[in-house]
Order: structure tokens, then sequence, then C-alpha cells
């Protein structure tokens, strides 16, 4: 008997801008990862202590959730697309920048940048899935997105580690191409999304305030469980 395979597209259910969202992920991703063995080594050749290289990884972090509110009011001015290519744009020009840095304290401050661009790229993709998918399919395609970053994750740190044995700045270099790759991309192929291209509507009838958010606790287990496996992933791929 034979058994006969039939592929299935995963993306054939979804909106185009999920499949955009998906690939330039991974590709962001990738980048990410290659810098991850690269960035305490690159601290540590300005002849700082432990305490200062985790400050710089920390930095980005910090960043990226001080900055987390205002990057969903940029969405909601702007739109989706404009913010996350910007955001992803921005990325690229600090990680040039830091790739470029002569001292510690430029890291330190090219890396923070860093941070607030990866803030407004992270929540702008948030912004189109949870938009462009219903209820029933939303799960699907939010596991399709953050599992293209895993693999980038993963397949990045490799490459990586190549690229550190010639030069602790070629990382952060090729990093920052591969952000300009993504923000390029993402660009041009949702130029003609009117769903990402709109500002998100401010009419809506259901708007919840931060406030009421904190005080549902289904949003805050989420927020507990976000932070315990973010804190073990990133701790981990750092150590």
């Amino acid at each position: 008997m034979k058994l006969k395979t039939k592929f299935t597209n995963p993306f054939a259910e979804f909106p185009r801008e999920v499949g955009v969202l998906v690939f330039a992920s991974f590709f962001v991703a990738v980048g990410f990862g290659i810098i991850a063995p690269t960035i305490p080594l690159f601290a540590k050749s300005f002849g700082v202590n432990n305490a200062q290289v985790g400050l710089i990884i920390s930095s980005f972090a910090l960043a990226r959730f001080a900055s987390g509110l205002f990057a969903g009011k940029l969405v909601d001015k702007f739109g989706e697309r404009i913010v996350y290519t910007t955001g992803v744009g921005f990325v690229a020009i600090s990680s040039f920048a830091a790739a470029l840095a002569q001292n510690y304290e430029q890291l330190l401050i090219y890396r923070a940048a860093g941070g607030l661009g990866s803030s407004m790229f992270s929540v702008a993709a948030g912004s189109i899935i949870l938009r462009a998918v219903d209820d029933t399919r939303r799960a699907r395609a939010q596991s399709l997105y953050n599992g293209s970053f895993l693999l980038g994750m993963m397949a990045g740190p490799v490459i990586g580690g190549f690229l550190t044995a010639i030069s602790l700045r070629a990382p952060l270099l090729i990093y920052a191409f591969m952000l300009v790759i993504s923000s390029a991309a993402g660009g041009f192929l949702l130029r003609n999304s009117a769903l990402a291209a709109r500002p998100t509507e401010k009419n809506t009838k259901e708007k919840t305030s931060l406030r009421d958010a904190l005080s549902s606790k289904p949003y805050l287990i989420a927020l507990v469980i976000s932070f315990c496996s973010a804190s073990i992933f990133f701790g981990m791929s750092r150590s």
C-alpha cells in the first residue's frame, strides 16, 4: 500500500502580511543570533569587567522595555508599515554604528539605541498579526511568526561563531546588512497593504486602557510567563 504525502502551504490560510512578517522575522532573528556570541567578547575587548558586559546586554532589553508604550503610540499615529520599516532600519543603523564603536561607552549607547528600534518593529509586527487574522486562526499565525524567529535564533549563533574568528566587528556589520534587507523587503512587500499602511482605528468601541489590562488576571499571567521564558531564554543564550 502506497502512502502519499501532500505538502500543504502553511501560509495559504493567512493574509499576505503574515507570510511577509514570518520571513522578515526569520532574517532578523538570524542576524540577532549572529551577534549573540559576539557582544560579550566585543565588550570585553574594551577592558571592562563582567558587570559592565552584562550592562551592554541589558541595555538593549531595557531600552526596548522602556519604549514599548511609546512604540504603540507611534503605530496608532503612523501605521504599522511605516513604524515596522523605520524600526528595523533604526536597529540596522545602530548596529552599524556599534560595529564601529571605539570605546565601551559608544557600544553601550548604540546597543541601547538598537533596543528602541527593536521595540518599534516588534510592536508593529504584533499589531499587524493581531488585526490581519481572526480569532480562530490567530494562534496559528502567531506560532508561525514566533517559530520563524526561534529558527533564526538557532541558526544565527553558528554563523556568528565563525565570523567572530575573523573579526569581533564582522557579526555586527553582517547583522546591519541583514536588517537593511529585511527593512527594504518589508517596506516593499507591504507597500500595497491597506491593513499595514493605515493607522490603527481610534474609534474602536472596545478600547482597553493600561490600567484595565493590568487588572486582568489572564493578562497578568501572560506577562509573568513571558517574563520568565524571556529571562531563561536570553539568559542561556548569553551565558
